[in-house]
């Protein structure tokens, strides 16, 4: 008995000491505290095939380490990230294989397990883009000069080109893509723009003249002296007037398109090198080497302010509605977005590649074409992601036919043919 009874007494001890071990560690995971939900946060829109990022952040009570789950809202398996310190940021790439709207939540669990619930559900819209726009090198057409910016007539039947360091422009036959003889301007050639109804190019050059060009007959109809230097050449959107930068007169001067007089000189107080207009055509903007943008209001001609911090941009693209400029920065090797009229910096791609080159948005305004020192680069506007890279060399110039069914990059003595797929 006395045996038996210690036994007993053995067995309810061994008892006792396995529920305070179960209570201990119960008593130690409720003390264990779950991680905060995360707050998370990227793009409203994306692309098929196209990674959209998204950050998450969370904080444990206990500091412990915490990883992440997202649920991306389409049919892909959830799993859990690495680990990261308490308090950082955790960014996580998800490629969507269908178009549609999404709701991307994620929740966080500690080292020790715990969890905490999903963080409320951001929604992204995923979208196709058709290869409808020109993405594919067909070739190229021999040129006799050193070629720089270009432009294409609004009826698409020509493209013409600043020979750079000479007195003529050079003409393309688009229909056959046939080079016609160059056409003398008189003075060395800087900047080439086209009117809207197709009447008349519009040429800069070295000396201060400006050429204006009778079509179809390409015959050179007026010249007029203005500055020192006439640069950049913008017409506006109704095609009544032109704009000229003048390097060093610090002037931007705008004429009568019909027969180029004067109607305004205005005074930038910087050197200008290029200009967009507003749709509306009354406000121009203007770039300035003090990395700035000039702002003009084209009714009084009256320079109104600068828009400083803006990088050093070559050539620049206006959204359809006026609201976006786009510029490709020769400091951070990118393209930056800019809002008008305040001019804050909506965005900014670092391509990594350094340009100097020019930038065009297609006819809806979703697509972005850079040239750069290594090729073009094709930026979708609303998700801001590269989509398309064409390495076909170093160019300067872009045109496109108005129907956006071909793409013409000036590079030196050769001009790419970019069609469609």
């Amino acid at each position: 008995m006395h045996i038996k009874s210690l036994g007993m007494k053995l067995l309810a001890l061994a008892a006792c000491a396995v529920g305070a071990a179960i209570l201990l560690g119960s008593t130690c995971n409720l003390t264990n505290k779950a991680p905060t939900v995360p707050v998370i946060s990227g793009p409203s829109a994306g692309v098929v095939g196209v990674p959209v990022t998204f950050k998450a952040t969370a904080t444990d009570p206990e500091s412990d380490s915490i990883a992440f789950q997202f649920d991306w809202g389409d049919s892909s398996t959830m799993v859990w990230s690495t680990f990261i310190a308490s308090g950082d940021t955790l960014s996580l790439a998800h490629t969507y294989s269908d178009s549609g709207t999404f709701l991307v939540k994620a929740k966080a669990k500690d080292a020790k397990g715990k969890e905490s619930g999903w963080c409320v559900a951001e929604s992204v819209n995923v979208s196709v883009i058709a290869h409808d726009y020109p993405d594919s090198s067909f070739g190229w057409v021999e040129t006799q000069f050193y070629n720089e910016w270009c432009t294409i007539t609004p009826d698409g039947s020509l493209l013409c080109a600043a020979n750079y360091g000479h007195d003529s422009i050079t003409i393309i036959r688009l229909s056959d893509r046939r080079v016609l003889p160059p056409l003398d301007v008189g003075g060395t050639t800087c900047d080439v723009a086209a009117s809207s109804d197709g009447s008349h190019l519009y040429v800069s050059r070295d000396d201060g003249g400006i050429a204006a060009i009778g079509l179809p007959g390409i015959t050179v109809d007026t010249v007029i002296h203005l500055g020192t230097k006439s640069y950049g050449v913008t017409v506006t959107p109704d095609g009544h007037r032109v704009l000229i930068c003048d390097w060093p007169e610090r002037r931007l001067y705008v004429l009568n398109s019909a027969d180029l007089s004067l109607v305004y000189a205005i005074d930038l107080g910087d050197t200008p090198n290029y200009s967009v207009v507003s749709p509306d055509g009354h406000t121009a903007y203007v770039s300035v080497n003090s990395h700035s943008l000039a702002v003009v209001d084209l009714d009084s001609g009256r320079f109104v302010k600068f828009l400083p911090n803006l990088g050093m941009p070559t050539r620049m693209a206006l959204s359809p509605d006026g609201t976006r400029l786009y510029m490709q920065d020769v400091d951070v090797m990118g393209i930056r977005a800019v809002s008008l009229p305040d001019g804050a910096e909506i965005t900014r791609l670092d391509l990594q590649v350094p340009g100097n080159g020019d930038v065009m948005l297609s006819p809806d305004g979703n697509l972005l074409i850079a040239s750069t020192d290594y090729g073009l680069k094709y930026v979708d506007t609303r998700t801001w992601a590269v989509v398309c890279s064409l390495p076909c060399g170093a160019y300067a110039g872009l045109a496109a036919r108005p129907q956006f069914d071909s793409l013409y990059a000036v590079e030196r003595s050769r001009t790419f043919v970019i069609g469609r797929r």
